[in-house]
């Protein structure tokens, strides 16, 4: 009995021996790095099971004095240096209050040679340097000063510089007082090259920014006699020499001007919007060349689905001191949005060189539909000329561009000139869609000829004026009589100083429509009527018949009474 007491406790024991056995370290793979990269090793571990849980590691002096550590979230930061190449064998720990658990980590860190040589990159010129001009006798040339520093923990020798690529038009050349750096020691180099003809102005967006032609390239040797170099972009900028000077937003021929990033509010559907730009060649006119910039090219650029301009006008050649207009027209879709759009303006040419010159602006156009809107999608008279019937058709189409369904809409017609004042009933349109009203308009007898204008207008709930339109009408004369010539010899020739039978003018047509025909639906034209004269044709011709047969009767009637006399 007592040795099954003892077997028990020594179960218990190994039990409880187990369970305390926590926290446990999750094993810790190999790194590998290069000098002066980070290691970062994060370490996980089960929860403690007696007070709280912590990490230990033993790479807190000497190459790891600059490590980083946190105890209780157990991560380790390291960063080698330039002289730390090996394999090292880092511990670590994770304990509670009764129980620890320990692993290896090995990290192995690479050769890397140091980068020693710092120093920013570099642009020559600037917006107001003009250009080398080899027929002009004319060099132009830019410098520019920066400063290279070495930046590591050694010294460097055999410092030199060079350009890549290197074209044989910039001439591109360095001055440097001293050819060794001491650690953390600096020292000015200068950089001097020639501005080629053909070195463009703007970039591939038009904008009058340095243009990149190469690298800067410092070498110099390290202790150990290996290469270490360092690269910086190198850009040049010249004078542009095309400008947009002038643009002017047209709205519903309302005229404003625009600056750059302006905006235009109370955009509608259906507006007209105009954009007038100018462009300027600025080349200055004392020069012995005249410097043309050539394919000037002008561009207005909207992306957007409901507001999309993608339009561009060629203007050619324009020669120095001179400038040149555009105009580009765009109606407001009747889908349209409210948003704001911005629409990109650019101009681009080439000088006599091929150097690029271009300019761009933005401006933008603010749409604003109201919940109640009714537009104007169409309206047309039918016929357009009005002859003697005094009377055409005039078909208005509407659109409800805004949010709400419209139960009350009217349309009417009025001209003063003509004594016209017409309104339709009232009607619905739901949001989207279109209707259409048509109407019969009397002009009164003793219009004299010429061009007339009729306004449509829309109005919601009967009485609130939405939109407008002008429908344009041309008043013929009314001639009354017709005059028809006919043909005096049987081979249609006419004879010396007689007249040709004249066709009857288009007046004379429409003034014999009869009143029940004059009413034409919209969209079609009326058929030409004869006049009321071409009926005299049928009883010429039988006169003519009867006439050849009596000269017929009369010829043989005389051959006869001469046989008779024989």
């Amino acid at each position: 009995m007592k040795g099954d007491i003892l077997i028990v406790f020594v179960v218990f024991v190994l039990l409880a021996a187990l369970v305390s056995a926590n926290p446990i370290l999750t094993a810790i793979p190999d790194r590998t790095v290069s000098e002066g990269s980070e290691v970062r090793i994060q370490l996980t571990a089960t929860g403690a099971d007696s007070g709280e849980r912590s990490f230990l590691t033993n790479a807190t002096s000497g190459r790891f004095s600059t490590a980083q550590f946190d105890e209780t979230e157990g991560l380790f930061i390291w960063i080698p240096t330039y002289n730390d190449a090996g394999t090292y064998l880092i511990n670590f720990t994770a304990r509670d209050s009764n129980s620890s658990d320990n692993q290896l980590a090995r990290i192995i860190v690479q050769n890397a040679i140091e980068p020693t040589l710092s120093f920013n990159k570099i642009t020559l010129g600037g917006p107001t340097i003009e250009r080398s001009n080899r027929r002009l006798n004319f060099e132009s040339k830019v410098s520019q000063t920066f400063t290279i520093r070495n930046a590591g923990s050694r010294p460097v020798t055999n410092l030199s510089f060079f350009a890549s690529p290197s074209p044989y038009d910039y001439n591109i050349t360095f001055k440097a007082a001293v050819t060794s750096l001491a650690p953390g020691a600096s020292a000015q180099v200068e950089i001097a090259a020639r501005v080629p003809e053909a070195l463009d102005a703007v970039d591939r967006e038009q904008n009058a920014v340095p243009v990149l032609i190469g690298q800067v390239i410092a070498s110099a040797k390290d202790p150990d006699n290996r290469d270490i170099s360092q690269s910086v972009e190198l850009s040049m900028q010249a004078k542009n020499h095309l400008r947009i000077i002038d643009v002017n937003a047209i709205i519903n021929g309302k005229r404003k001007n625009a600056d750059d990033g302006e905006i235009f509010h109370d955009i509608k559907p259906g507006d007209t919007i105009e954009i007038e730009v100018e462009v300027e060649n600025n080349f200055p006119n004392d020069d012995a060349l005249d410097f043309s910039i050539e394919n000037v090219k002008v561009r207005a650029d909207a992306d957007d689905r409901y507001f999309k301009i993608d339009d561009y006008e060629t203007m050619g050649t324009i020669r120095r001191d001179n400038s040149d207009k555009i105009l580009f027209s765009y109606v407001v879709d009747d889908d349209v949005e409210d948003s704001t759009y911005d629409v990109v303006i650019s101009a681009t040419g080439r000088d006599e060189n091929r150097a690029n010159h271009g300019d761009k602006m933005s401006i933008s156009f603010e749409v604003d539909i109201p919940s109640d809107y009714l537009t104007i999608y169409s309206s047309g008279a039918s016929p357009e000329s009005i002859g003697c019937a005094r009377s055409t058709d005039i078909g208005v189409t509407i659109l409800n561009s805004g949010d709400n369904k419209q139960r009350r809409a009217i349309i009417k017609l009025e001209s003063a000139q003509l004594g016209i004042k017409e309104t339709s009933g009232t009607f619905e349109v739901d949001t989207g869609d279109r209707a259409t009203r048509s109407f019969h308009v009397k002009i009164p007898d003793d219009t004299s000829e010429g061009d007339y204008g009729i306004e449509a207008q829309v109005y919601y709930d009967t009485n609130v004026p939405s939109d407008g339109d002008i429908i344009n009408v041309h008043v013929l004369p009314c001639s009354q009589d017709v005059v028809v010539n006919p043909p005096e010899e049987s081979s249609g020739e006419p004879k010396e100083g007689s007249t040709q039978e004249e066709e009857p003018t288009e007046s004379e047509i429409i003034e014999d429509i009869p009143e029940e025909n004059a009413s034409i639906a919209p969209g079609t034209n009326p058929l030409p009527v004869q006049p009321q004269g071409g009926d005299v044709l049928p009883y010429v011709g039988l006169l003519f018949v009867v006439v050849i047969i009596l000269m017929v009767l009369a010829a043989l009637l005389v051959n006869k009474m001469r046989r008779a006399r024989r």
